[in-house]
């Protein structure tokens, strides 16, 4: 956490050692029009205004070195910190409700997951198999399917192309199949 923590307070204190750069580069202009026989004060004056708004290169730097949402997550960090100061009840509010909502789910998902995602605890649990009847839906899917068993309820066999063994052993992706 600490080292997380310092690479962030490094990334976001680079800006400083960014503008001594963008100083440098006006005072080596600055020098070279001194050098031209200019005044150092209106060499200096000529070389901010030829290198133009710090500002701008100072954003275009931060563009290229560091990722926009990470300056959006500063800027939203900070504002949410604010918020905090200016209304805790609210805030503790809303950290509870999440708390609570998020808890919610997590439990429900727990339940689902162990009831229709996990295995069954029987021994040999892949074999089970489920026989059932999906019937339609409504009147409308009803139509769409062709006369037939199906639509008449009763389950289609189809003919086994391998005999079972023994009872216990028949394979259901065989033995049942929809047309």
């Amino acid at each position: 956490m600490k080292r997380s923590i310092e690479w962030l307070r490094r990334l976001f204190h680079r800006d400083a050692a960014w503008q001594e750069e963008i100083e440098s580069h006006v005072a080596m202009r600055a020098s070279w029009h001194e050098r031209q026989g200019i005044a150092p004060e209106a060499a200096r004056t000529r070389a901010a205004r030829e290198f133009g708004s710090s500002l701008r290169a100072m954003e275009a730097v931060r563009a290229v070195h560091r990722a926009p949402w990470l300056d959006a997550l500063k800027q939203d960090v900070r504002h949410g910190m604010r918020v905090i100061r200016h209304s805790p009840a609210f805030s503790l509010a809303a950290v509870a409700t999440l708390g609570v909502g998020i808890g919610a789910s997590t439990a429900v998902f727990s339940v689902v997951d162990l009831l229709l995602f996990r295995s069954l605890p029987y021994p040999r649990a892949d074999r089970l198999v489920s026989i059932g009847f999906s019937g339609p839906i409504d009147s409308v899917e009803a139509n769409r399917r062709h006369a037939g068993d199906r639509a008449s309820g009763r389950a289609r066999f189809s003919p086994r192309r391998r005999p079972a063994r023994r009872m216990g052993q028949v394979d259901p992706a065989i033995s049942l199949r929809e047309e």
